[in-house]
């Protein structure tokens, strides 16, 4: 190795390196850190600015080392401790270091790709403990209080039984604890009652058990669901004014959409008949909404999510009730109207024309058109003289050739007589 060789690697690598070097590896370290920390000090640009300070330093030492004597010994032992020497071992240990992190971390400092592990292992406790908390809230929903301290609790812990875990039994000893309170319930936990009792018990023991509750206890709901699950017209009835006298206000004791026993059609009913069948199913309906008054449904439903909307429903039926109501009144008045037509015919004395013929052997007073149509029998005089009753008008010679003559004629649908008409007559 040549002389200058020698200065230029005495000047590189001393024997004993300064602390400079240890401060280059500070400075990488620090740039690591504020790599992580910021997106504006990015590692490519570090490890280029350490690059470029290094090579840079380099250039500047060797100029210098070649500038020494090398016979002067005490020069060559100079030669490393110089300004430009230690900028040089600075930032060689700062680029050195940098690129083992970027080494590392794979194309990142190794701060950074450390803490964005830890960052995604926050990110996936925070969504394990997440997911955890929305199965609670999904579990809490269905799981059976076990000493349940408000009324919703009990019915809850009935319905979970009936609905989530099908154990009708246990729906029914829960429902039936329910009611032990004696207070007033709503109506979804009276058909829950009549739900889960319907598994163990007959219908008509379970409708007597309910009716009895809802009287012992003041329910109108017990008696609204007994009555809508009553197949007898009559009990069911009697059933909905007990909850009307209960609870006068309870618009479902007034018109329960769900209700079982319906009145029944009957057949060959007229448009009279009809119109007033609709015409009390539409007064149930409007006393419904007149009770409830937009009441929001949870006065009557601990689950209103549930249930349809009746109020709504009811009005949908009110006015299609109407213009059915109104359809068969227009009947009636066109039936009333054809009637009242047909009676002023009927009443308007019949066209008759009077002639005297010569019939062979005897003269005939011949009266044309004298038999009406629906006519069943005729009766006629002359003259004021007696009434001759008969299924027709024989009229001959005997009688006057003028005068007054009446009739009346009896319809053959109703019976009923009209007339007498009067009539003056010359039959030449």
């Amino acid at each position: 190795m040549s002389g200058n060789q020698k200065l230029w690697v005495k000047a590189l690598f001393p024997e004993r390196p300064s602390l400079f070097a240890l401060f280059g590896g500070a400075v990488a370290l620090f740039g690591d850190f504020a790599s992580f920390l910021t997106d504006a000090v990015t590692p490519p640009a570090l490890l280029a600015l350490f690059g470029v300070t290094t090579a840079g330093a380099v250039f500047l030492c060797v100029r210098h080392a070649r500038g020494v004597n090398a016979a002067d010994s005490a020069a060559v032992k100079d030669v490393g401790n110089c300004f430009v020497c230690d900028a040089f071992r600075f930032s060689l240990c700062a680029a050195a270091i940098f690129a083992l992190m970027m080494l590392v971390g794979g194309g990142k400092t190794a701060t950074e790709s450390v803490g964005e592990m830890l960052g995604l292992i926050k990110e996936d406790v925070e969504q394990i403990s997440e997911d955890v908390g929305v199965i609670r809230e999904s579990v809490d929903s269905i799981t059976i209080i076990q000493n349940p301290k408000t009324d919703f609790e009990s019915f809850n812990n009935a319905w979970i039984y009936q609905f989530v875990r099908r154990d009708s039994a246990s729906a029914f000893d829960a429902i039936k604890k329910h009611y032990q309170n004696a207070r007033p319930s709503k109506l979804d936990a009276a058909q829950l009652y009549f739900e889960a009792g319907r598994v163990t018990v007959s219908r008509d023991a379970l409708i007597a058990d309910m009716a009895a509750l809802g009287r012992k206890n003041r329910d109108a709901g017990l008696l609204v669901i007994a009555g809508r699950n009553e197949p007898d017209m009559d009990k069911a009835d009697a059933l909905y004014e007990e909850a009307r006298q209960i609870d006068p206000d309870m618009p479902f004791a007034y018109w329960d959409m769900q209700r079982t026993a319906q009145a029944p059609l009957v057949q060959g009913q007229g448009p009279a008949e009809t119109a007033a069948r609709l015409s009390a199913q539409k007064a149930d309906i409007d006393t419904f909404l007149d009770k409830i008054d937009g009441r929001p449904a949870a006065e009557f439903f601990y689950l209103p999510q549930h249930q349809a909307d009746f109020e709504t429903i009811a009005r949908q039926q009110s006015t299609s009730l109407a213009g059915n109501i109104a359809s068969y009144e227009r009947l009636l008045q066109n039936a009333s109207d054809r009637e009242t037509k047909l009676r002023a015919e009927k009443e308007t004395p019949p066209p008759l024309e009077f002639e005297w013929r010569d019939n062979i052997t005897k003269d005939l007073l011949q009266i044309n058109k004298t038999f009406v149509a629906g006519a069943q029998r005729y009766a006629y005089r002359f003259n004021g003289g007696e009434w001759t009753e008969s299924d027709r008008i024989p009229l001959y010679h005997e009688q006057p050739r003028q005068g007054v003559f009446e009739l009346r004629w009896q319809d053959r649908q109703t019976g009923e007589w009209f007339g007498p008409f009067r009539y003056d007559y010359d039959a030449n």
